[in-house]
């Protein structure tokens, strides 16, 4: 009876595992099949390395600066003409990594011709622009950042754009602005490192839901995506200090600003790099836009210094708030009216600098512990002795005063006897660097007061063989 359940267990074992082997084969497939997947799905949505960024500004407005500060260069390097680098991007999530082209403009509008190799055809849909003005010159930021509008527009109506693609590009750039979420109302992307694509989000959003653009907003359409950037806003403290800037003022350049920003619709970010402010939220704006990485900063309007409006967030309403800081100055005056060019006056550098004498005992004694470790040397030279109506010398010039010293211990000389001469022991220790120094000290008087020493009796004293001792 054991062995008829034995036999009959080892023919179950036997008939169950083909069966056995099958399933676990398909298991095995089914696990490969993931995996490829997967793979497949990691190319397709690996980081592109088409990508670029057009930096564009005036020269010293930071740009060279304010890149090699994304690149982690803290020894940047100026370039001419069209300058091109790249910033290292990688995406922990995936393990990912590529490189985001740049090409930095000279700031000379000379050179705008050659945008023709950083801004074409096939790189169009490609390419990110920053517009970069300083702080450092408040008055001529409206006036640059027209400027360089203009200079991009012309070299985008160069470019041979279809006016089907045109259309097409100016619709997405529009679609962008319409489709800005607040943060915390974004798409789940099941992990807070997990990026999703632009194209992606954008299809996520119903045509329908998007609002209307407010009036005022992408009047001027260029169909790229635009970032305006102040620069050295660390300046503002010496706008302060040196040219009376209140509050105001700052409230006037950025309201200013913000509408050239809804105009065009760019995004604005006030930068310092010198204090690293908003340096870093630069970066992973730029990532966010460009590769679709996670952004959770919301806009930043407290601080003067270190604003950050994205592309879609402002409005005239949101903007009219600057207004209420506003008594002195009304938003609508010309911009240089308000903020005007300082007029640089040349300095004469006419102030008289102000000698203070030593004390001429300590002078004298400093003068003979010096002379007593020098080598004996014969000497010979003469002292004039001018007359006593000549010593009450004029000190309203810095010359006047530098001799005015060495004028007044001349005069000690009338005070040595023909005896202490004969020793010839006083007058070379204590007077000797006296006499030099009023030599080559009076010289330049002597030149300028020859008519006054022409009236006044002189009387020389010659002093031969004097042996320093």
């Amino acid at each position: 009876m054991v062995d008829d359940i034995s036999e009959a267990r080892d023919i179950s074992g036997r008939s169950e595992g083909p069966t056995a082997n099958l399933t676990e084969s398909k298991t095995d497939e089914n696990l490969w099949a993931s995996v490829l997947s997967e793979v497949q799905t990691s190319r397709n949505s690996q980081l592109p390395s088409s990508k670029n960024l057009l930096v564009l500004g005036d020269k010293e407005s930071g740009k060279s600066t304010l890149i090699a500060k994304l690149q982690g260069n803290e020894d940047p390097k100026k370039g001419a003409g069209l300058e091109y680098g790249y910033i290292d991007v990688r995406d922990e999530y995936r393990d990912d990594h590529t490189r985001l082209g740049h090409w930095i403009l000279d700031g000379d509008p000379e050179h705008s011709n050659l945008l023709r190799f950083a801004l074409t055809e096939d790189n169009f849909t490609d390419t990110t622009v920053l517009l970069c003005v300083a702080m450092t010159t408040p008055w001529n930021i409206m006036d640059q950042l027209q400027n360089w509008a203009r200079i991009l527009q012309d070299h985008i109506d160069k470019l041979a754009l279809s006016a089907e693609k045109t259309k097409k590009l100016k619709n997405e750039n529009q679609r962008r602005w319409q489709s800005y979420i607040e943060p915390g109302d974004e798409v789940d992307t099941g992990s807070p490192t997990k990026r999703i694509s632009r194209t992606e989000l954008h299809n996520d959003i119903d045509p329908e839901e998007l609002l209307d653009l407010p009036e005022g907003t992408l009047v001027r359409n260029l169909g790229l995506d635009l970032i305006v950037v102040v620069t050295k806003t660390d300046y503002m403290v010496d706008l302060e200090r040196d040219y009376d800037y209140k509050e105001e003022h700052f409230d006037f350049i950025q309201q200013s600003i913000r509408h050239f920003c809804l105009k065009y619709g760019t995004s604005l970010f006030y930068t310092s790099v010198k204090e690293d402010k908003n340096c870093d939220l630069l970066y992973k704006y730029l990532v966010h836009r460009i590769y679709g990485f996670p952004f959770k900063t919301p806009a930043l309007v407290v601080e003067k210094d270190a604003v950050f409006i994205p592309a879609g967030w402002d409005n005239e309403k949101k903007v009219a708030i600057l207004y209420e800081n506003m008594h002195s100055i009304r938003p609508d005056q010309y911009y240089t009216d308000v903020i005007a060019k300082p007029i640089v006056r040349k300095s004469t550098n006419t102030r008289d600098i102000e000698v203070t004498a030593e004390d001429e005992q300590g002078f004298l004694l400093r003068q003979q512990q010096y002379l007593q470790g020098h080598h004996p040397l014969v000497l010979q030279f003469q002292v004039p002795h001018y007359h006593l109506a000549y010593r009450k010398h004029q000190t309203e010039s810095p010359l006047g005063r530098q001799v005015s010293k060495a004028a007044h211990v001349k005069r000690l000389i009338h005070w040595v006897t023909q005896e202490q001469l004969a020793l010839g022991e006083t007058l070379p220790k204590v007077f000797w660097p006296i006499f030099s120094i009023h030599c080559s000290a009076k010289r330049p008087v002597n030149q300028v007061r020859q008519g006054l020493k022409s009236n006044l009796p002189q009387e020389t004293t010659t002093i031969q063989g004097i042996k320093l001792l």
